[in-house]
């Protein structure tokens, strides 16, 4: 199927889903236990997956999915909502933003696959459930979230290869207005 044609309502839409999430993450640093925000943006990562997906971008469609697994745990109240996952989370958002930017220059996301986020996103829900896990040693595991072997194997993977991380910009909360520009 030729998606060519949605290329700019793909481009239009994920421009108005980035500037809601930044907002409401902005949001959500001032007020962590506010539900209808954490709904929000787990909305919206949603359907910046299936957007993506629909568009065969599957490398921003794995990051926020991703994006919306820690927000599924947040949701259900397994996870608490920290500065850290805030920082996180613009950082999330800086990459989809540079996949956005590669769409608009060439109708293709590029080939950064922004697995050292992914892996801290994955990192976040393993170390929340070792956590949680803690107090009740003697109770085993449960496996809630589909992709902890992929986490695990991209941990081993990254810990046998020696590569200094690009550093990511994220400076979005800095910028009270933030705007992002279809």
């Amino acid at each position: 199927m030729d998606v060519s044609q949605y290329l700019e309502i793909f481009i239009d839409e994920t421009s108005e889903h980035l500037q809601n999430l930044s907002d409401c993450i902005m949001e959500l640093e001032k007020d962590p236990e506010n539900m209808d925000t954490i709904n929000e943006i787990f909305r919206a990562a949603h359907s910046l997956k299936g957007m993506a997906g629909t568009m065969g971008f599957k490398r921003m469609q794995r990051l926020t999915h991703d994006m919306e697994n820690v927000f599924q745990e947040v949701r259900s109240e397994k996870v608490k909502v920290t500065s850290s996952m805030i920082d996180l989370l613009f950082k999330c958002l800086d990459a989809i933003e540079g996949y956005l930017d590669n769409v608009k220059a060439s109708s293709d996301e590029g080939t950064e696959d922004n697995e050292l986020i992914i892996k801290e996103l994955n990192d976040f829900i393993a170390a929340e459930d070792g956590a949680a896990a803690a107090p009740a040693q003697s109770e085993p595991k449960k496996k809630r979230h589909r992709h902890r072997p992929r986490a695990e194997m991209i941990k081993s993977i990254l810990s046998s290869v020696s590569a200094s991380p690009r550093r990511i910009k994220s400076s979005r909360r800095k910028r009270a207005a933030h705007t992002f520009t279809a």
